[in-house]
């Protein structure tokens, strides 16, 4: 019916076959479950431990009040799972158009505490004006970054929610991707990396608005929850349009051997759709503010080179 379905492997000593061990079917047709998936280490107290993961499904509706407001699901890991898996926890929106769950990822010890954090994007989010939970502007979808810590038997509520923190802003798909990264500064523990691919809005401090201009936020860990700004960001493009910057974000470990961690974003509409992957080299003063460290282009047209 639709509905999607992720597939697990087993990670063994010798090569993985080509058949999967496990899988978790979505339960409502349409609803893109398996969008996004990403594993959350082992977000329940016990001994041993085994690493849980999350699967978003952003177009996931319920009933006809909250269409595609988006949801992720929550799975548990153990040392004989079951060939199908069912989920132990849902976490939805409740706000309609949202697409919830388009992103999720591990924050790690975003939250300065013992157990591993999730990272949930709602790049259609729209914020309530008049009470009524709607989106009474589709015009302005503004995007939000939800938080949720670990407690030790699951995920709790929401700790902390960001959003682009612009005005006159139509469109931001702030969280369009999300990422943990760890320990960006040398200092504390997990930062996070967001990244909103249309924006609106003139940035560059000249007159007129750019139209489509992508960005990378950074937030930095200070062993307790993420600071309510962005400690840095960029758009990484040179002021461009419609290229796609923020669509893909991750941290790349220290590739030029300096120390500090280093940041990757894809660009998948980059020139005419070619796509460009783009690597900012980290440093004791942040990231660059301009140009990347490094570039790569694509050459075949309309490939969408780095989409995930």
């Amino acid at each position: 019916m639709d509905a999607g379905r992720v597939y697990f492997w087993k990670g063994k000593s010798s090569s993985i076959t080509t058949t999967w061990d496990s899988t978790a079917t979505g339960g409502q047709a349409h609803a893109r479950f398996g969008y996004s998936l990403s594993t959350l280490g082992a977000i329940r107290s016990g001994t041993p431990s085994f690493a849980d993961f999350i699967v978003g499904s952003p177009y996931y509706s319920n009933g006809s009040s909250l269409i595609n407001e988006g949801a992720a699901f929550v799975y548990n890991g153990s040392s004989s799972p079951s060939s199908a898996l069912s989920s132990t926890q849902t976490l939805e929106s409740n706000r309609d158009h949202a697409l919830f769950g388009e992103s999720v990822a591990t924050a790690g010890n975003a939250g300065g505490l013992s157990v591993p954090d999730a990272l949930i994007g709602a790049r259609l989010y729209v914020y309530d004006e008049d009470g009524t939970k709607q989106n009474e502007h589709y015009s302005r979808f503004e995007g939000r970054l939800s938080v949720y810590q670990g407690n030790g038997s699951g995920l709790s509520t929401i700790s902390e929610t960001h959003d682009a923190g612009l005005t006159a802003v139509e469109t931001t798909n702030f969280s369009h991707a999300v990422s943990g990264a760890n320990n960006l500064d040398k200092l504390f523990g997990t930062d996070v990396i967001v990244g909103e691919d249309r924006i609106d809005v003139d940035i560059d401090g000249t007159s007129g608005a750019e139209r489509d201009v992508g960005r990378v936020l950074v937030y930095l860990s200070t062993g307790m929850p993420a600071p309510p700004s962005p400690s840095h960001g960029w758009d990484g493009s040179s002021q461009q349009s419609t290229t796609g910057v923020g669509s893909v974000v991750a941290w790349a470990g220290d590739l030029n051997g300096d120390g500090y961690r280093d940041l990757v974003v894809g660009a998948p509409a980059h020139n005419s759709s070619r796509g460009r992957v783009l690597i900012y080299y980290g440093s004791a003063n942040g990231f660059p503010t301009s140009a990347p460290s490094w570039y790569y282009d694509c050459n075949v047209p309309r490939d969408g080179f780095i989409t995930s």
